[in-house]
């Protein structure tokens, strides 16, 4: 067996006993930490996404109960654990399994960007980032963008903590580029490889409008 193969097996073998170690670091988040401090809960974090990339669809059968269990806590902590948690799992697993799970929770996912707690907006902000980024057909669907993502990413751009709106700002770059590569695959270029038009083209003086407003502030 190849040594990467064998790194794998062990990894995956691992999980049951490393991921429950890590989404309890996940919780122990202090509200008043830099945003530039490498702290545990980061370094968990950081964890999760390489022990994803590395065993795949494993990760999600292992860490989805805690997400389940977690997402809608009445302790922020364990809130904001819980969408850290998902957001970390978006590279790795197979389209399959990711499109599946990501079916599932965007809808409760944009929900937080209206959470109480700035720790929990933020970090569903870069949530949806991290699905924009690899999960382009399902955030570019029309009844996703009209009726529940633009306009919550929108009125998240106005939020008073800076670093929600900074993390707003790139989502809202993460999906322009979902949206791209989707209208590409379907033709949407002309000879040149120029694009056309996208499912966002008919938002786009809205977006401008709003992340000039953000940027005014």
């Amino acid at each position: 067996m190849a040594p990467e193969r064998v790194s794998k097996h062990y990894a995956k073998g691992a999980l049951p006993y490393i991921l429950p170690i890590l989404t309890e670091q996940l919780a122990k988040q202090e509200p008043d930490t830099d945003d530039e401090e490498w702290v545990p809960t980061k370094a968990a974090g950081v964890c999760i996404m390489l022990l994803a990339q590395c065993c795949g669809d494993a990760v999600v059968d292992e860490i989805l109960p805690f997400i389940t269990q977690h997402f809608t806590s009445s302790d922020w902590h364990h809130r904001e654990a819980a969408i850290m948690a998902f957001g970390s799992i978006m590279e790795g697993p197979s389209r399959g399994k990711l499109m599946t799970l990501v079916e599932q929770a965007i809808q409760p996912l944009i929900i937080t960007l209206s959470d109480a707690n700035t720790a929990v907006k933020d970090t569903a902000a870069w949530a949806i980032g991290r699905i924009c980024d690899n999960c382009e057909e399902l955030v570019t669907k029309e009844n996703i963008l009209k009726n529940s993502l633009l306009p919550a990413l929108f009125t998240a751009l106005h939020d008073p903590a800076p670093k929600v709106a900074a993390n707003v700002c790139w989502a809202i770059s993460s999906l322009v580029k979902a949206a791209y590569q989707v209208a590409v695959e379907r033709g949407g270029t002309d000879a040149n490889g120029h694009l056309q038009t996208s499912i966002l083209s008919g938002y786009f003086a809205t977006m401008v409008a709003e992340l000039i407003k953000t940027t005014d502030r």
